[in-house]
């Protein structure tokens, strides 16, 4: 009689129902979980186009609608300049929670309202919340890319001498609560970042027309990563 094969082991980073357990997120995070949507799908394959993470502190918040009635429905994100110490807007975030994680992250916030915004935000008009914070919380975002946008400020001057950097379709990783606010990503790495990525980019660009003049097909690139940000990209 043949032995039975031994029970097939976890993959080393995955639990129960395929989620990630690479991290482990604090308590009030727990509960996190993306959506599964097609849209979402085709943008978290989007999001491997930029390597790195940003630590980015949370400033602010736009009360939910709908289902989303009761708690924070996206948030202001920024980033920090230590030559002007100050906070500079660079995306706002909300898309890819769960309403339990929206629930979460408004219990966590709530102790850090402030009634109007510290001199030392630096952010559009247009994007202007309707809850402002402390800078407290930091959060790792992961994003598809970065554009220059003529709404936020981070970077504003490094890259563009009159526009800012943003970072599109951000997705929370995980709170950074081994970081103070200022030891967030600062505007000097977001705009070395953007000048690696149209390089990448401009490079990608160049393989794709050698590719097409050697008839491999259309080939091509994005640009140079310089396209405006437009603001319904969270």
């Amino acid at each position: 009689m043949s032995t039975p094969p031994p029970p097939k082991k976890k993959s080393v980073g995955k639990e129960e129902g395929g989620k990630s357990s690479l991290f482990s997120p604090p308590p009030w995070l727990r509960s996190f979980e993306t959506t599964t949507s097609s849209t979402t799908t085709k943008k978290q394959d989007y999001l491997d186009g930029v390597g790195d993470t940003f630590d980015v502190v949370v400033l602010g918040a736009w009360h939910g609608r709908g289902k989303r009635t009761g708690v924070f429905g996206a948030f202001l994100l920024a980033v920090y300049d230590a030559a002007s110490e100050t906070y500079q807007s660079i995306s706002r975030i909300g898309t890819g929670f769960s309403e339990a994680a929206l629930e979460s992250i408004a219990a966590r916030l709530s102790g850090h309202v402030i009634p109007q915004p510290r001199s030392y935000y630096s952010f559009g008009e247009t994007v202007a919340p309707d809850v402002w914070f402390e800078p407290a919380v930091v959060w790792e975002v992961k994003a598809a890319d970065l554009s220059v946008s003529p709404v936020h400020k981070a970077a504003m001057g490094l890259v563009d001498r009159a526009k800012g950097i943003s970072i599109r379709f951000p997705r929370l990783v995980r709170e950074r609560d081994d970081k103070r606010p200022e030891q967030a990503t600062s505007a000097a790495q977001v705009a070395e970042m953007y000048r690696r990525q149209a390089l990448t980019m401009n490079q990608a660009e160049v393989d794709g027309e050698k590719n097409r003049k050697n008839g491999g097909g259309s080939g091509g690139g994005g640009g140079g990563g310089g396209g405006y940000d437009d603001d319904d990209y969270y």
